[in-house]
């Protein structure tokens, strides 16, 4: 049950809370749960919220590696409810 950051953010507005993908990681970065690469702090990955998954690809240069923030169920519950404390209240 992961998803990646558009979908949480798709899952947001189904919520009533009307939020993009990159406002989304706006908010994540100014609450201190991702750094400013977006990847989470160690405690939240600890605490089952997030997942970094990792992806390899091939490119004129050789290999590349990219990791990509996702959400679990745990992390969507947090989330909406963060969210929904500062904007719905």
């Amino acid at each position: 049950n992961l998803i990646d950051m558009g979908k949480m953010a798709k899952l947001l507005k189904d919520e009533h809370i009307n939020i993009g993908r990159n406002r989304l990681f706006d908010w994540l970065r100014r609450k201190e749960v991702l750094m400013s690469n977006n990847m989470p702090y160690q405690r939240y990955i600890d605490g089952d919220y997030f997942r970094v998954k990792e992806s390899t690809y091939e490119t004129p240069y050789g290999a590349k590696t990219q990791q990509t923030t996702m959400v679990t169920g745990k992390g969507q519950i947090y989330i909406t409810e963060k969210l929904r404390k500062e904007y719905c209240a």
